[in-house]
């Protein structure tokens, strides 16, 4: 009689476990992961297409990824992404004007540069930009023939040397270092020459830095208004939902979450940052295969860190730029004046120092006050021993953040139009998105934002039309062998000595 009541207990526990199961699993057309500004896109593009029945896992608390802002010196600040890059044609920067994104266009020109002991060396400066400028007119030309021969990709380190640019004094590097690490959040030894200056060919108007208090994100949550209502009653968008396991195959996706959720696809679209992806903490099943973890570990995530610092008065310079030549190696080399009266109100007293490379590791790595201590030593050198001390610092961790590991993707050198197309290609019915596989403006917000209606339209094709995306062709295709020093000086001797042609 017991035997027969426990066999009855278990069958029924098994069922009901089976139920629960089942019932736990959310079963959607589309899963999407990640509610940056690529899975927003995303979402809004399959909505507009009469698809709503996906949805959106997001790691963290909000939306927006990385736009994002902070409170501060009783302001709000943007600790992540900062500027519209570009104003004629740019997608992002007609989404500013619609909704009326607060800012001002930055004037790189407005700039002043001090020495280690504090001295104005600005006027000094001209004839190394002039020498800076030249080298730039001569990398300009052979990217233009690299692209337009098919000749292999140097980095930005050889092209600026071989257009005479070798910098041997802390102003020279300072001026390099505002032109190219600031841009790129890399070093120009890494950078790839061919893969570089498409934003500048395609979008001008210079660069506009938002200051707008509801945030640049603001963006991201007017997208997402368009299809999702506060309530939304279908529960497309889901937060704190961080993945910790896709199982992929020809005919779905199912993701788990940290929390032991599961959703089930027909299709699934990672939009997490390329730094997620190269430290692993996603278990695929199975493995993703061989040509795609290549491609995932060939890319580089530039690491950008924002330091913001209240003080109670205002000691530095009025230029929009100060540049601190101390160094071979700069350190706290470019600060921004946020005292400016299209910033934040009179006496908010806010500067911005932004640390880039390497520098990122060890100041996200050490305390708050030692990152201050270091900041500190380069202002008094130069303003002086008597300026006050901060009031409070704000120091971003994207670097160690978990959901992000990094600020934004960086163009390796040799990587090519197939490398891209490779990165973002579906393993199943498993599709890739965000700013690090658009193959034109990776790194940036509007490579994010188009990527992710890029990756939409492609499940929408496969779904409806059954066209769809393969990597066949990438895979097959590969990488290009990297080439000689010798080949590509041989190749380029035409443009490198033209006075001798």
């Amino acid at each position: 009689m017991n035997i027969i009541l426990v066999v009855i207990l278990v069958a029924i526990t098994t069922a009901g476990s089976k139920q629960l199961s089942k019932r736990s699993t959310e079963e959607r057309k589309i899963v999407i992961v990640g509610a940056g500004i690529a899975g927003i896109a995303a979402a809004k593009t399959l909505h507009e297409n009469g698809v709503d029945d996906f949805v959106i896992l997001e790691g963290s608390d909000r939306i927006g990824g990385r736009m994002r802002q902070a409170e501060f010196g009783g302001v709000k600040v943007e600790i992540g992404a900062n500027w519209v890059q570009g104003l004629h044609d740019n997608p992002i920067w007609d989404l500013a004007q619609k909704y009326n994104i607060s800012g001002k266009i930055s004037d790189y020109d407005d700039v002043v540069i001090r020495n280690k002991t504090g001295n104005d060396v600005t006027d000094q400066a001209e004839e190394a930009w002039e020498r800076l400028g030249t080298a730039q007119e001569y990398l300009g030309e052979w990217r233009e023939r690299i692209r337009e021969e098919k000749l292999p990709d140097v980095s930005l380190r050889v092209a600026l040397k071989l257009g005479g640019w070798r910098p041997k004094t802390p102003l020279e590097k300072v001026i390099e270092y505002f032109d190219y690490e600031f841009e790129y959040a890399d070093a120009p030894e890494v950078t790839s020459l061919n893969n570089t200056g498409m934003n500048e060919e395609d979008f001008t108007g210079g660069e506009y830095f938002v200051t707008d208090q509801r945030g640049f994100g603001h963006i991201v949550d007017r997208l997402s208004d368009e299809f999702l209502s506060p309530n939304d009653a279908r529960r497309r968008l889901q937060l704190n939902k961080v993945v910790r396991t896709v199982n992929w195959t020809d005919t779905d996706v199912t993701f788990t979450t940290t929390d032991g959720s599961t959703y089930r696809g027909e299709y699934g679209l990672m939009t997490v940052s390329i730094g997620v992806l190269e430290n692993d903490v996603i278990d695929f099943i199975p493995d993703l295969p061989a040509w795609k973890v290549e491609e995932i570990y060939q890319f580089r995530m530039g690491q950008y860190c924002k330091i913001f610092l209240k003080f109670p008065n205002k000691f530095w310079d009025d230029n929009e730029y100060i540049l601190y030549a101390g160094s071979l190696r700069p350190q706290y080399a470019v600060w921004q004046n946020l005292e400016l009266p299209w910033t934040f109100p009179n006496g908010t007293n806010i500067l911005l120092v932004t640390a880039i490379a390497d520098d990122v590791q060890r100041i996200e790595l050490q305390s708050d006050e030692a990152t201050k201590q270091e900041i500190m030593t380069v202002l008094r050198n130069m303003y002086g021993n008597n300026i006050s001390e901060p009031e409070s610092i704000l120091v971003p961790r994207w670097l160690t953040n978990p959901l992000f590991f990094g600020a934004y993707s960086n163009w390796p050198i040799h990587v090519t139009a197939q490398d891209f197309e490779k990165l973002a290609a579906p393993v199943g019915r498993l599709y890739f998105g965000g700013e690090a596989t658009h193959p034109r403006y990776n790194g940036y917000v509007h490579g994010g934002y188009l990527s992710g209606i890029d990756q939409a339209n492609a499940i929408l094709s496969c779904m409806r039309k059954g066209i769809c995306k393969s990597n066949q062709t990438a895979v097959n295709q590969g990488t290009s062998a990297a080439p000689t020093l010798s080949s590509l000086l041989l190749a380029m001797i035409p443009v490198i000595f033209p006075v001798y042609v």
